[in-house]
């Protein structure tokens, strides 16, 4: 605060007996512009007497921001497809059916026992629509177990009789592993901050780097276990058409495959794998 006296001066050094004169009226002047200085003028005999506010330019700039309409933040998109799927696997012949054609009955599995996990590690989104619709893909891991129902390996050799050796099963599996990259289009029906409807699909291209045959049978009274490492002819690649729909964090999901499980004309069945089961955290 300053203070400044024009149109004269006090001489005298005594303070003035204000006892008799009139009370002083105040003149208030503000400018338009809060970052100009405010003043109020005393007339007072033989002058004025100004008191200046000066205006603290940090502080006026803070006040101007806070005036500024706040921004509400865009929702980020849910995640449709990262988490881990967990349910059941088998594959289908052609015309749709789990029962193997005849001459192929060796590859009968058995679904409640066949069971299927997706671990889905990385998830990439591009907001095509605020955080509604996006269009998606990702990095994960398919591992796939089929146990079979007949007490026969089905990859081993007939004789020439068309038999094969019958065992005494305990664990009769085939494994495979599959990384894959997904490209879906996924929808959010829910508001921000609230659960709701969510959806997502398209397919989802995968590599197969592992399969293996699970054996474990009792044989003279113990058993014996074997593992063994090979292709059996499988398909390469593969590609899932993918479904999933969920609502908040409860999320379900179904693959069908587009390519068949076998490599063609090496002797193995046509048939198409499958999954479903539900998801955690996608």
């Amino acid at each position: 605060m300053m203070l400044a006296l024009t149109g004269g001066a006090f001489a005298q050094t005594e303070p003035a007996d204000t006892t008799n004169q009139p009370k002083v009226n105040a003149e208030v002047t503000k400018k338009g512009n809060a970052a100009e200085d405010d003043r109020i003028v005393f007339p007072v005999e033989g002058g004025r007497l100004i008191v200046i506010f000066e205006a603290d330019s940090h502080k006026v700039a803070k006040t101007d921001s806070l005036k500024k309409p706040f921004k509400k933040r865009e929702a980020e998109p849910r995640d449709f497809w990262a988490g881990m799927d967990f349910g059941f696997n088998g594959y289908l012949t052609p015309s749709g059916n789990t029962d193997m054609t005849a001459g192929n009955e060796h590859f009968n599995y058995r679904m409640g026992k066949s069971t299927y996990l997706g671990f889905n590690l990385f998830e990439k989104d591009i907001k095509l629509y605020k955080h509604h619709v996006v269009l998606l893909t990702g990095l994960g891991i398919d591992y796939n177990n089929y146990r079979f129902a007949q007490d026969v390996n089905p990859f081993e050799a007939a004789d020439s009789n068309g038999m094969r050796t019958q065992k005494d099963y305990i664990t009769n599996r085939l494994k495979t592993f599959h990384a894959t990259v997904p490209l879906m289009l996924g929808l959010d029906f829910s508001k921000p901050g609230k659960n709701g409807l969510h959806m997502a699909a398209g397919v989802v291209g995968s590599v197969r780097f592992a399969s293996y045959t699970k054996e474990k049978v009792r044989i003279e009274g113990g058993q014996y276990k074997q593992n063994t490492h090979n292709d059996f002819n499988l398909n390469p690649f593969r590609v899932n058409a993918q479904a999933r729909v969920g609502y908040g964090d409860f999320t379900l999901f179904a693959n069908y495959a587009l390519t068949p499980m076998f490599k063609k004309d090496v002797g193995m069945p046509e048939v198409y794998p499958f999954s479903f089961g539900v998801s955690f955290g996608g």
